[in-house]
């Protein structure tokens, strides 16, 4: 995974995956790392293992959704399963489309590796 320039101005809690609790867009993982969500297609997931200090992105390839989703919302289990929910992307849309209104949910059992 490429390594990406990420700067934190302040300090941050992240809530642990086990306590049930994480930003919509950020979330430790109970492996200790930090995933964060840019709600962008690039660069997407980013993943950091060493609290912060370096981040590397995370490819998400999402084959049975409909194109112009992004990923809304981020968040791991206390089992580590990281899921998402993904939504239709409004600002990729052309004069006179519509939106698709449904949102989609994904999981991933190995580190982002996968997705189903």
């Amino acid at each position: 995974m490429p390594e990406i320039d990420l700067r934190v101005d302040e300090q941050v809690l992240i809530a642990p995956a086990a306590e049930g609790r994480a930003a919509n867009n950020a979330t430790r993982h109970p492996d200790g790392s930090i995933w964060l969500n840019t709600t962008r297609f690039t660069p997407g997931l980013l993943r950091s293992g060493d609290g912060g200090r370096t981040w590397q992105t995370v490819p998400v390839s999402l084959s049975e959704i409909p194109p112009s989703q992004y990923v809304a919302s981020l968040f791991a289990t206390g089992a580590g399963r990281l899921c998402l929910l993904h939504q239709a992307n409004e600002r990729d849309l052309g004069e006179g489309e519509v939106p698709d209104p449904r949102a989609f949910s994904s999981w991933s059992d190995d580190d982002g590796v996968t997705w189903e």
